[in-house]
């Protein structure tokens, strides 16, 4: 479980919806509907949400309905919020597109949403792979999410992404322990401001003041590379959504996605075994 607690709590809105950018923009952005916050909204600290990375790496690429859904469950990522807290220059276009009437819609760009759910993807692969320690299976990810031995991750408010260089695929594990570094410290570094807060039985305890959602789902995934977290994916054959080891306490372990609430047993867990039931059985000869 992570050693962070929170000193403030994240706001989720009743409803969001995806709109058009204003004066003419392209990029669509995904916002609480009416553009301001306002209305009922619920908070929740999301230090104590472990599977926010997964359901984060969970939004497929291009998919809007999952962006919504995601939203309505944990409420936006931050883009305005990360902005305003950023050494990065505010006149880009998604955040052009932000503004109507001398305002600025609070929502985040769909694009930038993607490529953080593929980042954050990326970044719980390097974490599965770095814990089991096999130089053959790091390579084969490693130029699997590269092209010419380049790839391309997301940094914070940065849409467009930034170049990485695998250089020798020699060497893989020390490679993908520098590209986890990197993405998990360009997207908490300029956000995260830890600190020390009064605990129970006059403790203290680690805190943390963040501006927005993102770089705390990072922070998830860097108590996962120290330890304290472990994440797993689903071992059915068309399902690759990752889940949290702690709070799995029945049925095969970190193999399929954990079961309902009262239940023994998980439908992914139901489905596999209904589909190696239908494979036609060897026989001798």
């Amino acid at each position: 479980m992570t050693t962070w607690q929170s000193t403030e709590l994240l706001p989720v809105a009743e409803h969001y919806e995806i709109r058009d950018g204003v004066n003419g923009g392209e990029t669509r952005f995904l916002l609480e509907r009416d553009g301001a916050y306002g209305g009922r909204t619920r908070r929740y600290n999301p230090y104590e949400w472990p599977e926010l990375p997964g359901r984060l790496a969970q939004i497929a690429y291009g998919d809007e309905t999952s962006a919504l859904e995601f939203a309505h469950k944990w409420g936006v990522l931050g883009y305005k919020e990360l902005k305003e807290h950023s050494r990065f220059r505010a006149d880009d276009v998604f955040y052009g597109d932000l503004m109507e009437s001398g305002e600025t819609l609070v929502g985040d760009p769909l694009g930038w949403i993607w490529e953080h759910a593929r980042a954050a993807g990326m970044a719980l692969n390097l974490v599965r792979l770095l814990n089991e320690g096999r130089p053959d299976k790091t390579k084969d990810y490693l130029k699997s999410i590269s092209d010419d031995g380049k790839l391309i991750y997301v940094a914070g408010v940065e849409f467009q992404g930034r170049p990485f260089q695998i250089g020798s695929f020699d060497v893989p594990l020390r490679t993908a322990r520098r590209l986890q570094q990197r993405i998990l410290n360009e997207n908490m570094g300029d956000y995260l401001s830890p600190q020390y807060a009064p605990g129970p039985n006059e403790t203290l305890v680690r805190s943390h003041s963040a501006p927005a959602l993102l770089p705390v789902i990072y922070a998830h995934i860097g108590d996962a590379a120290e330890g304290k977290l472990g994440y797993y994916q689903c071992a059915r054959r068309d399902c690759d959504k990752w889940s949290h080891t702690y709070r799995e306490s029945r049925g095969p372990k970190r193999r399929f996605c954990p079961p309902e609430q009262g239940e023994s047993d998980s439908l992914c867990a139901r489905m596999e075994r209904y589909y190696k039931s239908r494979e036609p059985k060897e026989t001798g000869t």
